[in-house]
């Protein structure tokens, strides 16, 4: 399993990077937003936290810039018919402290407005995250616009 890189950016599209790491190009699926947030170090590399889905046809990279946001998509996806393309449309969507403040209130017409989450769905996701994300650290660094 892939769990971080660290490398340059050949490629930057809107949900998608493709990522030099030592002259293999990985590419790797991003909510949008992502590459703004990315650390950039002295060589020009950047770091993403990495999640791996293996399927049958495909083997799929997920990056994120923060450790949480990652742990935050695993959750999303560990929700029942929610996959991983819903759940980075999701993060696309939505600031990670928005879903988790979603999930705490009851907030049903947060997820609507993601697109492919219906009222059903969006009742699922609460359901059955209510008792899953209080582990979960927002930090404040993840969240600029919500700094007093």
């Amino acid at each position: 399993m892939i769990g971080h890189l660290t490398g340059i950016i050949v490629v930057s599209e809107l949900d998608m990077l493709l990522l030099d790491v030592q002259g293999v190009g990985y590419e790797v699926n991003i909510p949008a937003g992502t590459t703004g947030r990315l650390e950039t170090d002295p060589q020009g590399q950047v770091s993403l936290w990495i999640h791996t889905s293996v399927r049958e046809d495909a083997i799929e990279l997920y990056g994120f810039a923060r450790r949480e946001e990652r742990r935050l998509f695993r959750r999303l996806t560990s929700v029942n018919r929610i996959g991983p393309r819903l759940g980075l449309a999701t993060l696309s969507d939505l600031r990670p402290a928005e879903v988790v403040n979603a999930v705490r209130n009851d907030d049903v017409a947060t997820f609507q407005r993601v697109s492919g989450i219906g009222k059903k769905t969006a009742q699922r996701i609460i359901l059955e995250l209510k008792n899953k994300i209080d582990d979960l650290i927002i930090e404040s660094a993840l969240e600029p616009e919500l700094q007093s």
